[in-house]
């Protein structure tokens, strides 16, 4: 008797239609704000990129331009990303595919190169990739090509 009341069968709908909104509502805000992450995510990454592209750059001035800078070019580079306070993981890969130099925080982990990155990279332009094999969370790649003289020297 109490199923067919008026009463319940009201409450019943306006619970199931707040239900409906409220999930309907959160995964909105979900996608949303996970869009908007990677967005701000990639952005932040394109800025520390260039600014180590800049710095790997004024380490080149003056060389050949396949020649590498010294052995000190890489502490500079780490003392140049802590400066900044990046915790950012950094490595730079030569024209030949070598590390060249890589952040301490990565210790002897390569970060991967993928085919794709590879071929963005040789037209100039920024790969971007989520990997998930260093960190337990997922970790947001960045393959931003170093370009000198119109060509792409390092990665």
């Amino acid at each position: 008797m109490v199923l067919r009341s008026l009463r319940f069968r009201l409450t019943l709908w306006s619970t199931l239609a707040l239900a409906v909104i409220l999930a309907a509502s959160g995964l909105f805000w979900h996608l949303y704000l996970s869009r908007q992450l990677h967005i701000l995510v990639d952005e932040r990454l394109l800025l520390i990129a260039e600014d180590v592209s800049a710095f790997h750059f004024a380490a080149h001035d003056g060389l050949p331009l396949m020649e590498q800078p010294g052995a000190d070019h890489c502490e500079k580079l780490e003392n140049f990303i802590r400066s900044h306070n990046w915790g950012s993981f950094v490595q730079v890969v030569n024209g030949r595919g070598n590390i060249a130099c890589s952040s301490s925080n990565l210790k002897d982990f390569h970060l991967p190169l993928d085919k794709a990155a590879l071929q963005n990279a040789a037209q100039g332009r920024p790969h971007f990739e989520t990997i998930r094999t260093l960190t337990p969370a997922p970790l947001r790649l960045l393959t931003f090509p170093i370009v000198m003289q119109g060509r792409v020297t390092d990665l």
